[in-house]
């Protein structure tokens, strides 16, 4: 399903969501492919998410360059 998708984008959900994503995002970071990854951020649904990853950033645990990847 991954090699047929353009890109991957997660809507508001749950545990199995934010799964998924993470992995296609993961797999975006080793270079497995070059395809956008995205929240829906509908509402402000992913803002407190979105807002860990850069503090997540900000303090060493992940590579901003792998946030940016993100569109939200």
């Amino acid at each position: 399903m991954a090699e047929l998708s353009d890109a991957f984008v997660a809507l508001p959900g749950g545990a199995g969501t934010l799964e998924e994503i993470f992995e296609v995002w993961t797999w975006a970071q080793l270079g497995f492919h070059n395809k956008p990854c995205a929240f829906y951020n509908t509402d402000g649904f992913y803002n407190k998410l979105i807002d860990m990853l850069y503090s997540m950033s900000d303090e060493g645990f992940l590579k901003k360059e792998y946030v940016d990847m993100l569109i939200n």
